[in-house]
């Protein structure tokens, strides 16, 4: 048999099927059943909606008939001892009535109060009331008995005592206690003798129908001579049954034998007096257990006896209550009223070396206990202490501990709780003012010179916060767990440059201990949150949260925190959302972990284990502190070491590939130059060094990019943020390369004719000579467009013997706007990046393509996936090999800077494309810089050998089916240019020559073709030289002179000669044979060139003109003189038909 441990519940079960012998229910009628009842309840009534409906008895059942509509209805049911007699047990409910479902009522036991009051008090006495098990004083001579189980012939006992606990009158009564309390006064009278002494046995629990038996020992301690006898005794059984039994004698035992007919706690309650009128009193409560469940009835709070013995109570105590109030309401609004409360206060009675009382409380559920002792005519509260009610009688021996919130002295300005101070909005309403503000002080923090307290109630508005900052100016005095009082002006606290908000604080002038308090619990918060404000200095606790930004971890101790990994909006794969440059991403998601100082350079690092790291991704499993405002974020200040859980495990390198390997890495400053200034080759312009800033940090710098370009293990790298220094700094990357992987492991591609650029830094192009071999020259393209030119270098795969062209590139970067490209979204120069994608993609169709279609653009791109530059990519048709995926961290948002895109021939051959993400994730201490880090961690590992991750793709090329055209031509604009020239030399105006250059993919018969030069005044045209039937090829030069006496003084054999001059400062053209102007190049004062003319050049000492004009490199042609050609005094480089291709000009 299974035995379930029962409530004393009745259950009123409304059902359309009664399983019982009376009528059946009629058409409209609802069947009201109760079962279980004990015999104790000789009645039951039933209210629904108010109204009363008739009972009837049949069987075990109740049976009542009562029309109900469907819908929400109230029912009352009392269970009697008697028709019309006292209220044992009550339900009080609203139910939902439909047709066809059951609806059930719970019972109660009930309890109830009785107002106890002295008819005839005495100066000097103390007064105690017991009744049912509960014990109250009764200071003055009245007072109340709470929690006193209903019944009928409740015996009430009062007793008067000495201030030593000598028993001096006593009185009693029986009373009838029903739902409804009740007032009894009692008259007392002197006792001469002294009260029986009781002793009962009583098991602790027994099953229903079975019987208890209460053995009871009674003693009068009167002396002989008295001739006090004992007289007769009560039982209350606890269940609305008593007993009564005559004694005689100076001493008697008797055995009393009860069966209880309901499951659940019950307190028995022995009374026995005495020949002199003089009782004693006491009860023991026992658990009556169902001894089988045929039916499932629903569980309701039943009875637990509490007694209270409170000790250590302040010196000078007159008297002592204790105020109880449940954790979570008892009573549901407008139900139950009378029957369970929800505040009990019981007058405790000296007794013992302790002050006690007792009640009876509603079984399992949680309470708050508050002393309260009167000293010298002032109320001293205790600390509030929890407990909960287990089982048929819980026993609580406490101590006095004093509520220090009552122990401060008289502040010397105007009292304000923290949540006045705090205000609803973001700043202090009594900002100025100087308070006095009173709370717990819930966290300490020297690196913050303060600290923070929260009241411990708090306000209850959720608007309004119940914590603030303390500033002491040093290291503060106190610890947490302390109450103190704070007196001194409120503020409002900006650090340096914050202009998004700022932190309530108040400026500690004098702080006073008052005592100690229990620190309040903490808030579980989560994100996102519209107002944090509304907890800024509150304990609060966060839980699963994911790292989206390390940066400053090693610098200042920081961590921010959001419910996922942010992603820029502009790389969120929804093209509708743009970043608003004027408003925060993401309001409310991101919270900043810190370290609870304002030091820099920690040391440790705080939440960087060693030998690991913590990476964005990563979890935090739970952090624990106090919220505030400080440098533009909410951070939370942790009391306790946070946890976290790798979430984003490190990447293995990528694995061995069957394909091509093509990677792009940006390398993040990698120079040569470690301090001082330096001149890019062909550049006016110097730049100050960047990178490592000695050779210490270079060695370092070189360790972990040889361990990254190891693991990369790819066959072509595409690089940026090389030093622009010629090809010393590569170089010098690929030396380190080969001294670990190997002599010729890699090779670099060099720079083309006149360089790539004047910026501080250069892309750049290494290369595997086992897997790949360059096709044709290196090409840039140098425009004006670009701070950094893009580098093209056609490679063929010596497995598939497949070509295709890769393209390293470096946008303009966002930062640092100009007035006349602002942010407007997408970051600084968007319309300069635009513009450079637009130029990328017409060289690309025009220059590249023709060569080979097979083109791959990668590099650093400075755009996300869905700004303009991109998109003018994707419009013209290349294909994005990644997409989703980030390269990037800043400020807390991930996002791909850098891309691949390929031609569509390209993108077909592409068997994968990945970021590997070593670096975006890890915080920048592990770097290979030296500043900063009190704590260095530094590894030569590959990770954050850069701040970007490196692009993989994976290429698998077909062959070739016919040769590619010639590295470095050009298929559209003037076939053949004028290359260089120069109008007058060392010798003298004759001393002039002019290069032609075959910057087409296909040769060009020269025949009948004409160069021309501008008369010294006026437009007219004259004939220099008529050219010969020569074939010239790609990239072959063709080079005319000026034999004339004093002429042509340079060593290069002239193809062609001729003899009439040029004029200074005028022009040349070159016309095909058919006329038609093929190229024309000219100074502006003479009004005849492309585009923009040049400028006159500087002359010599003579007055002459010593120079000569290039094109940087021979085939660049934009149609603008000015853009095309660079001049030089003295170095000329005049090339002929049997120079080599493609060579310098």
């Amino acid at each position: 048999m299974v035995r379930l441990r029962m409530l004393t519940v009745l259950t009123l079960t409304t059902a359309l099927l009664v399983a019982c012998s009376g009528p059946r229910p009629g058409a409209g009628e609802t069947p009201v059943r109760v079962l279980n009842a004990p015999e104790t309840v000789q009645a039951v009534t039933l209210e629904v909606d108010g109204t009363p409906y008739p009972v009837a008895r049949d069987g075990e059942a109740w049976v009542a008939r009562a029309r109900l509509a469907p819908g929400e209805h109230t029912f009352v049911a009392r269970g009697l001892d008697a028709p019309q007699g006292v209220v044992l047990y009550k339900a009080h409910e609203r139910k939902r009535v439909e047709p066809g479902r059951e609806v059930r009522l719970t019972l109660y036991r009930l309890t109830s109060d009785i107002t106890v009051r002295v008819e005839n008090p005495a100066p000097g006495e103390r007064y105690l009331a017991k009744a049912g098990g509960a014990m109250a004083a009764l200071p003055g001579g009245e007072g109340m008995l709470q929690g006193v189980p209903t019944g009928r012939g409740v015996v009430l006992l009062v007793e008067a005592r000495d201030p030593t606990g000598l028993l001096l009158r006593q009185g009693s009564r029986t009373v009838d206690l029903s739902e409804s309390p009740i007032q009894a006064s009692v008259r007392l009278e002197a006792v001469a003798h002294q009260p029986p002494a009781l002793s009962l046995t009583l098991p602790a629990q027994v099953e229903k129908g079975q019987e208890v038996v209460l053995r009871v020992a009674a003693q009068d301690p009167n002396p002989e001579a008295a001739g006090v006898a004992l007289r007769r005794l009560w039982v209350d059984w606890g269940d609305g049954s008593q007993a009564e039994e005559a004694l005689s004698g100076r001493s008697a035992e008797r055995t009393l034998r009860h069966a209880y007919t309901a499951a659940g706690p019950v307190t028995v309650t022995v009374t026995v007096e005495n020949t002199a009128g003089v009782q004693a009193q006491e009860s023991r409560t026992l658990e009556v257990l169902e001894p089988e469940t045929p039916i499932a009835i629903t569980p309701g709070p039943e009875l637990t006896r509490v007694g209270l013995a409170v000790e250590g109570a302040p010196q000078g105590t007159e008297g002592m209550a204790a105020e109880i109030t449940p954790e979570t309401p008892l009573v549901p609004q407008g139900l139950r009223p009378l029957d369970l409360r929800n505040r009990y206060r019981v007058e405790l009675f000296p007794q013992g070396g302790a002050w006690r009382g007792s009640l009876h409380l509603p079984r399992g559920l949680g309470y708050r206990l508050v002393l309260v002792a009167q000293v010298g005519g002032q109320e001293v509260r205790s600390r509030e202490t929890s407990f909960r009610t287990e089982g048929a009688e819980t026993l609580l021996s406490l101590s006095f501990l004093p509520d220090p919130r009552y122990a401060c002295p008289a502040p010397s300005a105007p009292l304000r709780a923290t949540y006045q101070v705090q205000g609803p909005g973001s700043r202090s309403p009594l900002e100025g003012q100087t308070v006095a503000v009173r709370g717990v002080v819930t966290a300490v923090f020297p690196g913050l010179q303060g600290f923070y307290l929260q009241d411990p109630e708090g306000d209850g508005d959720p608007a309004t916060s119940d914590g603030l900052f303390v500033y002491t100016g040093g290291t503060p005095s106190v610890v947490p767990g302390q109450y103190v009082q704070v007196v001194g002006p409120v503020s409002e606290y900006a650090a340096s440059g914050d202009t998004l908000g700022t932190l309530t604080q108040v400026r500690a002038s004098s702080l006073t201990v008052c005592g100690e308090m229990p620190l309040p619990g903490a808030i579980s918060l989560s994100l996102p949150a519209a107002h944090l404000e509304a907890y800024e200095g509150m304990r609060v606790r966060v839980a699963g949260l994911t790292v989206t930004e390390v940066y400053n971890l090693g610098r200042y101790g920081e961590v921010t925190l959001a419910p996922s990994r942010l992603v820029h909006p502009n790389a969120d794969g929804n093209p509708t959302t743009r970043l608003d440059p004027n408003r925060a991403p993401y309001p409310g998601h991101t919270l900043v972990l810190d370290d609870a100082s304002t030091r820099q350079n920690p040391n440790p690092i705080p939440y960087l284990p060693q030998g690991g790291t913590l990476r964005v991704g990563d979890r935090l499993v739970e952090a624990e502190g106090v919220l505030e405002w400080r440098f533009g974020a909410y951070r939370l200040q942790p009391t306790s070491a946070p946890s976290f859980q790798v979430a984003n495990p490190r990447p293995q390198a990528p694995g061995a590939a069957s394909h091509l390997r093509v990677a792009s890495f940006n390398l993040h400053n990698w120079f040569t130059t470690l301090s001082g200034t330096f001149t890019p080759p062909g550049c006016a312009v110097s730049h100050e060094r960047r990178g490592a800033t000695s050779p210490q940090e270079f060695e370092r710098q070189k360790a972990k990019l040889v361990a990254a370009l190891t693991a990369l293990n790819a066959d072509v790298v595409a690089l940026q943020e090389v030093q622009n220094n010629g090809e010393e700094a590569i170089a010098a990357l690929v030396l380190a390369l080969n001294q670990a992987l190997g002599p010729g492991t890699y090779a670099y591609v060099p720079d083309p004719q006149g360089g790539l650029g004047c910026d501080a830094i250069k892309v750049g192009l290494i290369y595997k000579p086992s897997r790949v071999e360059p096709v044709g020259n290196p090409q840039a393209l140098a425009s004006a467009t670009f701070e950094r030119y893009p580098l093209a270098q056609a490679f063929r795969d010596k497995t598939t013997g497949g070509v295709f062209t890769a393209v390293s590139v470096h946008l303009k970067s966002k930062g640092s706007c100009d007035a006349s490209d602002p942010d407007t979204g997408q970051g600084c120069w968007n319309l300069r990046r635009t513009a450079q994608a637009q130029a990328l993609a017409d060289w690309v169709e025009a220059t590249l393509r023709p060569l080979d279609p097979d083109v791959l653009l990668l590099g650093d791109f400075n755009t996300y996936e869905e700004e303009d530059p991109l998109a003018l990519l994707r419009s013209r048709g290349f294909a994005p090999l990644l997409s989703g995926h980030y390269s990037y961290v800043y400020m807390g948002l991930s996002g791909a800077l850098d891309h691949a895109y390929a031609t569509p021939s390209l993108a077909g051959q592409v068997q994968g494309a990945l970021a590997w993400h070593v670096n975006a994730d890890e915080p920048r201490v592990l770097d290979y810089t030296l500043a900063f880090k009190t704590d260095d961690r530094y590894e030569p590992t590959p990770y954050r050998a850069s701040d970007h991750d490196p692009l993989v793709v994976h290429l698998s090329l077909s062959p070739d089916t016919q040769a590619p055209p010639p590295s470095g031509c050009h298929p559209q604009g003037a076939p053949v240019v004028i290359s260089e020239f120069r109008f007058r030399g060392p010798g003298g105006g004759s001393d002039e020559f002019i290069e032609l250059f075959n910057r087409s993919c296909t040769p060009v018969n020269l025949g009948g073709w004409k160069v021309q030069g501008l008369s010294s005044s006026g437009p007219n045209w004259t004939d220099r030289a008529t050219l010969a039937s020569v074939t010239l090829e790609p990239g072959q030069f063709y080079l005319l002179a000026n034999t004339a006496p004093g002429g042509y003084s340079l060593s290069v054999a002239p193809d062609q000669t001729y003899t009439t001059g040029i004029a200074d400062n005028r022009a040349v053209r070159l016309l095909d044979a058919g006329g038609q102007v093929v190229d024309l190049v000219g100074f502006a004062s003479s009004g005849q060139y492309e585009g923009r003319g040049l400028v006159d050049g500087p002359t010599n000492s003579n007055g002459l003109q010593q120079l000569s004009w290039k094109r940087i490199p021979a085939g660049r042609d934009t149609d603008d003189n000015l853009a095309d050609f660079q001049f030089g005094e003295n170095w000329a480089n005049p090339q002929n038909r049997q120079s080599p291709r493609y060579g310098d000009n």
